[in-house]
């Protein structure tokens, strides 16, 4: 996929991925797949960082917009509770308000 880490904190990370033609539908809007994992890299990235290795049990995402003719798209992530046995972590597009929350084992 060639995700590329743009900034990887104690609590945080931001990655980008660069979109390619076979990753879009045909009304040329990326595959929600593509969208799945870049909220499950951020997510992943953010706690492993912490010394916590995690893998997602479940995972909501609300397609708020599609992103239509995208050649790249950037996602941050942070863990938002950190329990004994689960995380929850947000995950979302920085230049749009809300998050798509998932929770992961840890």
């Amino acid at each position: 996929m060639g995700i590329e880490v743009l900034e990887l904190e104690d609590d945080y990370s931001k990655v980008r991925i660069p979109i390619k033609d076979w990753e879009q539908n045909p009304i040329n809007a990326v595959h929600g797949g593509i969208i799945f994992a870049l909220g499950d890299v951020v997510g992943a990235l953010a706690t492993w960082k912490m010394g916590k290795m995690v893998t997602t049990q479940s995972c909501h995402i609300s397609f708020l917009n599609a992103a239509i003719n995208a050649t790249d798209l950037i996602g941050e992530g942070r863990p938002l509770h950190l329990g004994k046995t689960h995380l929850r972590g947000g995950c979302g597009d920085p230049g749009h308000e809300g998050n798509a929350d998932q929770q992961n084992d840890q």
